[in-house]
């Protein structure tokens, strides 16, 4: 259901320079390519021009977020590791600073794998992944991962999706339009 537009690429490359630019002169790390791309995806969603606040919730409706994220423009992850293959995630990577838990602390449910590093919330109640939080420095840092089909105010056809390999290096492989 992925179909690739150059058009799209074209526009993601001239986002992603710009935001290359800005970071560039703000910071000169000499991290790893692989943590640098990674690090690239969560911090600008917290630097961007083009930020917007989201709402989402779980279909129940007792867990609610806020998401502050530039997902208009840049668009959303979709990983094949194992956990985000199997449930089909779609997710944007964003600085705590840019995520909220508006509600339902206590209607929240836990779901850790492997290394346990990167803990998944859902609702206890109507079983709706919401999103994972964690610090991985080969990604950046601490993030949230939001489950970006849970944001209420977002259409998602049309927008890139960013392709990652999480199964080996969290590396981009790709990037596509999303179309249902």
């Amino acid at each position: 259901f992925l179909r690739m537009s150059s058009a799209s690429n074209n526009n993601k490359r001239k986002a992603d320079e710009e935001v290359n630019e800005k970071e560039e002169k703000a910071e000169k790390t000499t991290t790893s390519s692989t943590a640098d791309e990674t690090k690239e995806e969560v911090s600008s969603s917290s630097s961007s021009d083009n930020n917007k606040i989201y709402h989402g919730s779980c279909h129940c409706g007792k867990v609610k977020i806020e998401v502050t994220s530039d997902l208009g423009t840049a668009g959303f992850g979709a990983c094949n590791c194992s956990i985000c293959y199997k449930d089909n995630t779609l997710s944007k990577m964003i600085t705590p600073n840019n995520f909220k838990l508006i509600s339902g602390q206590d209607d929240l449910s836990e779901y850790s794998f492997a290394s346990k590093k990167v803990p998944h919330y859902f609702c206890k109640h109507c079983g709706v992944k919401m999103y994972c939080h964690g610090n991985i420095p080969e990604m950046g840092g601490e993030f949230y991962s939001v489950s970006v089909t849970v944001l209420d105010d977002v259409d998602l056809k049309g927008l890139p999706v960013v392709h990652m390999n999480g199964k080996t290096d969290w590396a981009t492989v790709g990037t596509a339009k999303h179309e249902f």
